[in-house]
């Protein structure tokens, strides 16, 4: 699928080199939104997208997104919601439901205010269903308005260490198409004509298995 992707500020900024290469635009933070709309407005045929985090979208990217529907811009934004400000060392915001003094307070829901401020299409998607990502970002492609998809998934170094969950590769079964090493993920590895994957990096989120046209990873029983 070509598009054009608005980055923002954030860990997700990564996703601009290889082997993702996945982000066209980054200026500052926020702008996400903005550069994508005046992308959209400049070039109608192209498919373009903003991306960025929970806790940027709560700062700065909330008063673009009114534009963007007040406009009837016909872009897609993609907040990646992984639950803290991860750049930062993992503060809370809005958006978490718990102060920075770890409180609970009342928290923002970030796939209803989208809706609240008039977004037509809003759908809140895990971040481990890539094709379920893949779909819709299909069916936003042939909307006359804009789209807002919440991505959700934890931050992998915020999840608990020693986990149970263990994937292993089938080597009767990859092809080596490599398809999971699009994910970036560090744990994989190239093994002559196969993969494997590296435990000791592995956190068992299970996006390879899901990437893989072969089902040729799999969860081992422990």
């Amino acid at each position: 699928m070509q598009a054009v992707v608005c980055g923002d500020i954030g860990c997700y900024t990564l996703s601009t080199l290889p082997p993702l290469s996945a982000m066209d635009t980054c200026l500052c933070m926020g702008a996400s939104i903005s550069i994508a709309e005046g992308i959209k407005l400049a070039h109608p045929e192209l498919f373009v997208v903003a991306a960025l985090g929970d806790s940027t979208f709560v700062h700065a990217g909330i008063p673009p997104l009114v534009d963007v529907v007040y406009n009837k811009t016909p872009i897609v934004v993609l907040v990646l919601d992984n639950g803290t400000t991860a750049m930062t060392g993992g503060q809370d915001h809005p958006a978490t439901g718990r102060t920075l003094m770890g409180e609970e307070t009342h928290r923002l829901d970030l796939a209803q205010l989208a809706r609240t401020v008039g977004v037509p299409l809003v759908e809140t998607i895990s971040a481990y269903e890539p094709k379920k990502i893949r779909e819709a970002l299909e069916k936003a492609r042939k909307l006359s308005e804009p789209a807002f998809f919440l991505i959700q998934g934890p931050c992998q170094l915020k999840k608990p260490r020693g986990t149970v969950r263990r994937f292993r590769v089938r080597e009767d079964r990859c092809r080596g198409c490599f398809v999971c090493l699009s994910a970036g993920c560090p744990a994989l590895a190239k093994n002559e004509k196969t993969v494997v994957i590296v435990p000791e990096r592995c956190n068992a989120c299970g996006l390879c298995r899901e990437l893989c046209p072969f089902a040729a990873i799999e969860e081992e029983k422990v």
